[in-house]
This record gives structure tokens, C-alpha cells and sequence, in this order.
């Protein structure tokens, strides 16, 4: 572990959970937005809600970076909130037709890793707080 870096508490969880939030609040305001353009009818999507997304989303990667929590806690939820903002990215690109012809297809796909990532974050945090330890590597 790393020097400064221990077992996570309830306050470390409930930091984690904080800065997690306005992330996943603006992903639930985006979503529809960037369903439309996933079923490729990006002309029902209002822009200022996906650029939302964009830029909470990577303010909340920084957050949850800066905290000093395990790494087994804390990487799979910067990826979640990293992915989240690589899913309105991908969104806004389709919408500036930079995308090309296979944008709405990589769209989909980056909304299907966002949620394992998603997935995995909250799997970390229930682990986390329910106390249990990280299994040890065996040794040689």
C-alpha cells in the first residue's frame, strides 16, 4: 500500500460517495439525451445537457483521484466517472458529425463499459463498506 494510503473508513466512503454524485446526477439528466443519439436520432438531443455531463463528469475523475484511498476502492470508480465522460464525448461528437459512420455503433459500445464500470465502482464501495478485506495475493 502505498505511503498516506490506508484501509478505507465510512468517512472515506461517504468522500468517495460525495464526489461521486454530481456526476452520476448529471449522467441521470443526460441520459435521455444520449439515448436518443445511441438509436441514432441525435436531433432530439439538447446539447447542454451531454456538455454537462462532459464537464461534471471530469471534474468529478479529478476529485476522485485526489483521494487517499485504496486503489482497489478508488480506480474503478475514476473509470466509471472517466467513462461516463468519454460516453457524452462520444454523444458530442456524433452531434458535430465528427464521428463517422460507425460513431453510433462506438457509442453504444462505450455506454455498455461505462455501465461495467459503473458496476464495478459500486461493487467496490458495498465491499468497502461492509469491512470486508481485500483478498491477499498468495505467495510463491
Amino acid at each position: 500500500m502505498a505511503a498516506g494510503v490506508r484501509a478505507p473508513s465510512s468517512l472515506d466512503t461517504l468522500a468517495l460517495r460525495a464526489a461521486l454524485q454530481p456526476c452520476e446526477r448529471a449522467m441521470e439528466a443526460g441520459s435521455e439525451e444520449i439515448a436518443a443519439i445511441a438509436v441514432n436520432k441525435p436531433a432530439l438531443a439538447e446539447r447542454p445537457l451531454i456538455l454537462n455531463v462532459r464537464e461534471v463528469c471530469a471534474s468529478a475523475a479529478q476529485k476522485v483521484a485526489g483521494l487517499r484511498i485504496w486503489g482497489r476502492l478508488k480506480d474503478p470508480c475514476v473509470r466509471a466517472v472517466t467513462a461516463r465522460e468519454i460516453v457524452a464525448v462520444g454523444a458530442l461528437d456524433i452531434m458535430d458529425a465528427k464521428a463517422g459512420a460507425l460513431g453510433v455503433e462506438a457509442l453504444r459500445n462505450k455506454i455498455a463499459d461505462q455501465a461495467a464500470a459503473s458496476r464495478a465502482c459500486a461493487g467496490e464501495i458495498l465491499v468497502a463498506e461492509a469491512g470486508e478485506a481485500p483478498p491477499v495475493a498468495a505467495a510463491n
